[in-house]
């Protein structure tokens, strides 16, 4: 695992055990750490030039069947790139291509003759070999591309799914990248549900969500579209094409979003003025957007209703009720239409 690089400290010991003990680390989880200890620097394997690589890599030339994948490292000094040689992957030793007699020359000149030439011309192509092998390992896995979350493709790749590209977009909606990433499956869909609505909620406000279907409320009616008696062609049929009054009775397009039991300094925070209540409006209408009404029911826990004589507000922290009576406390609030007012008691 990648560790943090934020640090100095964390940056300078794993350098130094890397360079005490290099056979403790895997080749793909040493390159993935160093590539998070040098953000300043371009991802292994895409930099243009080996200039801007913080290290370079051969292989250490031997005939022995490696025990572990690296053999040596030297950390960067006095502005010179580090060094790390690998026992794999390349083309000396037994598994390499080259006849093993080229590896036994590379060997003999680089210990009896101090001559590194072979090896480290070697080296040159080691070092693209290796640095692409690592980059295309890397790509294949989301998370090594999280490292560096302002160059994560496979964010892009997710985000696209739902319309979250660039990042900053739909940032008013109380959900962060991260989160909306976690949600894609959800987000992404053309049918919205009330399971998926009531998980963004969980996940976004850490407190109990439910969601009722099919709430009804009265709806008016548009004075074109009241039916008057002797006034139109066709026959009305009551409580079909027609109906009595200027109000009528709606269940289908309206939903509620129902949070609890909540502690009441939790209700206090989703009540008007609080600052949760605006982010529950930006989570509903980021998932459903503006075609349902909806309004909020906040459940108070039954055993920390207010006492007589402690704070709290009448009808929204506080309820008269018969002792023993089998009340709800709940408030109910339309944040569509104001948030500071339109609470009522819940039956």
């Amino acid at each position: 695992m990648a560790g943090d690089p934020g640090t100095s400290t964390d940056s300078l010991g794993f350098l130094d055990r890397l360079e005490r003990e290099p056979s403790a680390f895997d080749f793909f989880q040493a390159l993935r750490r160093i590539e998070c200890q040098f953000r300043d620097k371009p991802r292994l394997g895409s930099a243009a030039r080996p200039a801007d690589e913080p290290l370079r890599i051969g292989q250490d030339p031997t005939l022995t069947f490696a025990a572990s994948s690296l053999a040596s490292f030297k950390p960067p000094q006095d502005g010179r790139p580090g060094r790390l040689s690998v026992l794999f992957q390349g083309f000396f030793g037994p598994n390499g291509p080259l006849p093993l007699h080229l590896t036994e020359y590379a060997r003999d000149r680089l210990r009896n003759a101090g001559d590194p030439t072979f090896a480290r011309f070697a080296d040159v192509f080691h070092h693209r070999l290796l640095l692409l092998f690592y980059r295309a390992w890397a790509q294949a896995r989301p998370v090594v591309a999280h490292d560096r979350p302002e160059s994560d493709r496979f964010a892009t790749y997710v985000g696209s799914l739902f319309g979250g590209v660039p990042v900053g977009a739909h940032a008013g909606h109380g959900l962060d990248h991260a989160t909306k990433l976690f949600f894609a499956g959800h987000l992404s869909g053309q049918t919205k549900n009330p399971e998926s609505l009531a998980a963004l909620l969980r996940n976004a406000l850490g407190v109990p969500a439910q969601i009722e279907e099919f709430v009804g409320e009265w709806v008016q009616l548009p004075a074109e579209a009241r039916w008057r008696l002797g006034r139109s062609s066709q026959p009305g049929y009551l409580g079909q094409s027609a109906t009595l009054g200027a109000r009528a009775w709606m269940v289908q397009h309206k939903f509620r979003v129902v949070l609890g039991p909540l502690e009441p300094g939790a209700q206090r925070a989703f009540q008007p003025g609080g600052p949760l209540l605006t982010r529950v409006s930006q989570l509903v209408a980021s998932y459903v957007g503006d075609e349902w009404r909806w309004d909020l029911k906040l459940k108070l826990k039954q055993a920390e209703a207010t006492r007589l004589g402690q704070s709290g507000h009448l009808a929204w922290s506080a309820f008269l009720t018969q002792p023993g009576a089998a009340d709800d406390n709940s408030l109910v609030l339309e944040p569509q239409r104001q948030a500071s007012a339109g609470a009522h008691m819940g039956v």
